[in-house]
Formats: C-alpha cells, structure tokens, sequence
C-alpha cells in the first residue's frame, strides 16, 4: 500500500463508492499518510465522496477519530452548501421558465437533480452551468439583472448579445446574485465552439429528457450526452487549461 502514489491510492478509495471493496488494510498506516490523502482529495473537491466510499465499505469505524471528524466536516459544509445550491437553481429555472426557457441542466446541477449521488452533500459544485437557445439569451441577461443579478462586465458588453453569439461564444459572461451562494453560467453552447462537432446543441437538446422538478420545467442530458459532456469539458477544459499553467 506504502509503494503507491498519492493519486493512486485516492483512485482506489474512491472505487469503494462504485462498489469496489475496500479493506482496513488499505488504509494509510500513519497520519503522514492521511494528510497526503487528504490534501489530494480536497485539491479535487473529493473529499465529501471519499467519505461516501468509505461509509458504504463500512470502515467509518477504522478510521483515526481527527481523520472521521474532518471527513465528516467537510461533508456537512458541502451538504449545507447544495442545499442551497438547490435552492437557487429552483428559483433560477422559475424565473427561466416564465420567459418559457426550460434550460438544459449541465455538470453538477444535472447530477444533483438527477440524483446520480447518495445525498446532495457528496458532489462537489463550484457554480450553475445551464444550456439555454441562443436567441433568448439577451432576454434571459435581462431578466436576471432586472431580478438583482450582477456581473463585473460593463454595461456595453452585456448588452452586446448579439456580438457574443456571432463570435462563437461557449457560455456568457457570469452573473450572481449577492442573496445567492454561486456564480451562474449561461451556455449556448454545451462546449468549447472550436469543438462543437463533438456535441451541438441540437442534439443535446433534442435527446434531453423533460422533467418536473421542484414545480419547475427544465431538461436533463441523456445518460449518454451527460457522460460525452463531462469527458469533452475535463479534457479540453480542465485538461489543457491545466497543462498551459
């Protein structure tokens, strides 16, 4: 256990939430051990997941009492944290839906209303990404600043709608709201525009499945776009971005 890397060792902890066995024995030996784990799954927003792994492979009970209690800490934020999440998308789509947008939901936002995850607290999400059709973007801006949301761009380029969709643009410029928890990213397209052949926004949309959520309309991936999304934005996102730095 001692010969594998950081990276690997969370790799195969991690598989415990995918019904992957785990042993006490595959646990770090040391509390240097632990911090290196620790630190890795926290640089990857993991560490709510790792918790799940370990709970499911019951060895919650052989873990160092500082090790169980910082897991279940960061846990408890997290969950708090997408209540709230939640809690905003709800109030995002309503007021989308009474311009009759029923927005694609992307990335974290699908798999929390999918519910791809045992609870709300093990996924990790940083803001709201949703798909909507471009020609009602400059509607939806309008909307959404009328209802008290704000952006660092100028007046001028938000206003410049029209420029944003001539050029190719992935996804608008975001805004929050200061009642809200997180930054909201309107897309237009669901990836990169270089790589839009991958996957357009026509065929997102039409294999997307309608749902009632929370009293509101939107729209969830097809399993199979869900899955090309994440691998085409980790890569040519994530991936590359990370590799210039």
């Amino acid at each position: 256990m001692q010969t594998k890397s950081t990276g690997r060792l969370l790799g195969l902890y991690l598989s415990g939430a995918l019904d992957q066995p785990l042993n006490a024995t595959d646990l770090p030996v040391d509390t240097a051990g632990w911090q290196k784990v620790l630190r890795f799954s926290g640089a990857h927003h993991v560490t709510p997941l790792l918790r799940w792994a370990f709970k499911k492979n019951a060895l919650m009970s052989a873990l160092p009492i500082d090790i169980l209690e910082h897991i279940e800490a960061m846990y408890a934020i997290n969950l708090d944290d997408n209540l709230r999440y939640e809690d905003q998308l709800a109030h995002l789509i309503q007021t989308l839906n009474s311009l009759g947008v029923r927005p694609v939901l992307l990335k974290g936002a699908a798999a929390l209303v999918r519910g791809l995850y045992p609870t709300a607290g093990e996924r990790f999400v940083g803001d709201i990404d949703i798909l909507i059709p471009p020609h009602q973007l400059e509607d939806v801006v309008n909307k959404l600043l009328a209802e008290g949301y704000t952006t660092k761009a100028t007046k001028v380029e938000l206003l410049d709608v029209a420029n944003f969709i001539q050029t190719g643009g992935h996804h608008y410029t975001p805004i929050k709201h200061p009642d809200w928890p997180v930054w909201v990213e309107l897309h237009v397209h669901p990836v990169l525009s270089h790589v839009e052949q991958l996957l357009t926004h026509e065929e997102m949309v039409r294999d997307a499945i309608s749902i009632n959520w929370r009293g509101t309309e939107c729209l969830l991936p097809s399993p199979t776009h869900f899955v090309m999304h994440t691998i085409i934005h980790a890569f040519f996102v994530d991936y590359l971005q990370f590799q210039t730095l």
